[in-house]
């Protein structure tokens, strides 16, 4: 069983690292595991390039990326976790105040062409069951602040929460027909800056803390 654990930052792992002392950069036994882990950086550019030099020379079962999301749905808590099973991709786009135009609008992708499924990018299915809810995911390359903009994405691409690298790790399980997971830690609500209004701690150590029992479950 080989599996890459990918995160963009060291942070959104460094409980997990702390607590089993294993390495970044290599495979490794964990458990059962052949385990390699990734610091992709920050961002779908960075994300896309480490996960093609990697996946394109290693056979693997489960790309698994870890990390935190902001969350436009006001019902999912502060440091609760969340599966994401659909990705959207806001590229090519352009406003006329509150109205998104992006690449599927100005038909210039066809919705349906690879790696999209009806506007989405979805993961290639895996069979583990995590039990956790299911949320739809934009991912974006700047942080929204402005509220007008902010719903428009939502309400555009029925988004639950936000990443800069999701859409990356699925573009990624397509391409190389690889079974993928994304697990996401809600660390904050949508366009709030104030990181004392953020549970960044309690999303992180959530994440660390189902990681360590998945994992632990071969």
């Amino acid at each position: 069983m080989k599996i890459v654990l990918a995160a963009a930052t060291l942070a959104e792992i460094k409980p997990f690292i702390d607590q089993t002392g294993l390495q970044i950069g290599v495979w490794q036994k964990q458990q059962k595991v052949e385990l390699f882990i990734l610091i992709t950086g920050i961002g779908s550019p960075a994300t896309a390039i480490e996960l093609s030099a990697l996946l394109a020379r290693n056979p693997i079962d489960l790309l698994l990326n870890i990390g935190i999301a902001g969350t436009y749905n006001s019902n999912l808590a502060l440091g609760s976790l969340t599966e994401v099973i659909a990705e959207s991709l806001p590229i090519g786009a352009w406003e006329q105040e509150t109205i998104w135009n992006d690449h599927f609008d100005q038909k210039l992708t066809d919705p349906n062409s690879f790696p999209y499924t009806e506007k989405y990018l979805l993961p290639v299915t895996s069979h583990w069951k995590t039990g956790l809810p299911k949320v739809k995911a934009i991912t974006i390359q700047q942080i929204e602040t402005i509220p007008e903009r902010i719903t428009a994405l939502q309400q555009h691409y029925n988004a639950d929460v936000e990443s800069m690298e999701g859409a990356a790790i699925f573009f990624a399980s397509q391409k190389f027909q690889v079974p993928a997971m994304q697990i996401r830690a809600i660390s904050n609500l949508c366009g709030v800056r104030d990181k004392q209004q953020w549970q960044l701690k309690e999303a992180v150590q959530a994440l660390n803390n189902w990681l360590l029992t998945f994992l632990n479950q071969w």
